[in-house]
């Protein structure tokens, strides 16, 4: 018997914003980075976002949903697990 993975925090940021796709490519090069499932709201399906969270504010600020389901928004997002 094995135990299953926990799931990854999911970081939802706007991949069509140049600003946030330069950070968020700054951050992916960082230890640890593949720990965090990255999420392109410019091109993921909806459903990918998950319950509470809307596709506008998604793009509007960056958001991080931890893995008990809650979600963290703005800077905050980067420290937050």
């Amino acid at each position: 018997m094995h135990s299953s993975e926990s799931p990854k925090p999911m970081l939802y940021y706007d991949g069509d914003c140049p600003v946030c796709t330069r950070e968020v490519a700054m951050h992916r090069k960082q230890p640890g980075a593949d720990a965090v499932c990255w999420v392109d709201v410019a091109r993921c399906e909806a459903s990918e976002l998950g319950a509470g969270l809307t596709r506008g504010a998604a793009m509007a600020r960056l958001q991080l949903r931890r893995p008990d389901g809650s979600l963290v928004s703005g800077a905050a997002a980067f420290t937050a697990r």
